[in-house]
């Protein structure tokens, strides 16, 4: 397997994601899974033969529950696990740090995808905000709105309530890998999750920014055949 070329074929196909058609970004990622699968990442072979490693990048302080679930379906989608650490005496970071680990490539796929996903979910939450809460004074009730937009939007991705991506299984053999590199990892801090404090009726508007979300995730299709 060509490393390079592999991860280059990847990340072309994950630049077909498009914020004008988020429907299609569990497609792509359909392929992406494909294109793992004819490279051998997921084989027995290379799980045996290959060790754990780990692609790191700093996030902030706190997340929202929408950018905590992308990251969750980025480990279900290329069978990784993570963790997160902030700056302390017992580690060299500088900055509050977000590391996937797992066999080969499938780390550093994970966070391409985490990142251009990122990006592009927050842009069209920005968007979003931009055409529709323009009537919401209180920043943090705009805030917490637009994050709700956005997590129906990765929720729509991760194919809730039509089937969408794949959960790739890790093995029990790859499953013992992890675990004996997590138990060698010392300390490691909860999940960074938070969203502001709202009132009841903020909260009630944001479920519907959540199932506005999931509908324009969920607004067309594409043909799959162009991406192959």
């Amino acid at each position: 397997m060509d490393k390079v070329l592999v991860l280059d074929q990847i990340k072309k196909c994950l630049q077909e994601i498009d914020i004008r058609d988020f429907a299609a970004t569990d497609t792509v990622l359909l392929v992406v899974q494909e294109l793992m699968e004819k490279a051998g990442l997921f084989s027995s072979e290379l799980i045996a033969t290959e060790e754990v490693v780990e692609t790191a990048f700093t996030i902030p302080k706190r997340i929202p529950d929408w950018q905590y679930s992308l990251l969750k379906l980025c480990e279900e989608c290329f069978a990784v696990k993570s963790y997160f650490l902030m700056p302390c005496c017992l580690n060299t970071i500088k900055r509050p740090t977000w590391y996937f680990y797992g066999i080969s490539l499938k780390p550093e796929i994970a966070a391409y995808a985490y990142k251009l996903l990122s990006k592009q979910i927050r842009t069209a939450g920005q968007a979003y905000a931009i055409q529709n809460l323009q009537h919401v004074n209180l920043p943090k009730n705009k805030v917490y709105r637009r994050n709700r937009f956005c997590f129906g939007l990765v929720s729509g991705i991760k194919g809730w309530p039509k089937d969408g991506i794949i959960t790739i299984n890790i093995t029990d053999e790859e499953s013992q890998k992890l675990n004996k590199y997590r138990s060698n990892m010392g300390l490691i801090w909860p999940f960074p999750v938070s969203e502001p404090k709202v009132e009841e009726a903020v909260y009630e508007a944001g479920n519907e920014d959540f199932g506005n979300g999931l509908f324009y995730s969920d607004r067309s299709g594409i043909n799959r055949d162009y991406l192959l």
